[in-house]
């Protein structure tokens, strides 16, 4: 871990539940309520990490925070695509 401007940066990598290495501005499904919803990452914490949904309306939504083993990270054409498609 590397500290910056007083901000504590984890640099440790992080694992979606197939084992792909996840890190900041990676497209991700995850599940909420009974739906798929797909996210970016917006941000690491040192233990889980922090989701905007995609279609989001809300210019102010800070997101959620979901550990990593419950993100599953999409290809970059995939989510060119959906992105695209929306």
């Amino acid at each position: 871990m590397t500290t910056n401007n007083k901000t504590e940066i984890d640099d440790t990598p992080r694992k979606d539940m197939i084992g792909q290495e996840i890190k900041q501005g990676d497209i991700v499904i995850m599940a909420s309520g009974h739906t798929l919803v797909v996210c970016k990452i917006t941000r690491l914490t040192p233990k889980m990490v922090r989701v905007i949904n995609i279609n989001s309306t809300k210019h102010r939504d800070k997101g959620v925070l979901r550990y990593a083993n419950e993100l599953f990270k999409v290809d970059d054409e995939l989510s060119t695509f959906f992105i695209l498609k929306t």
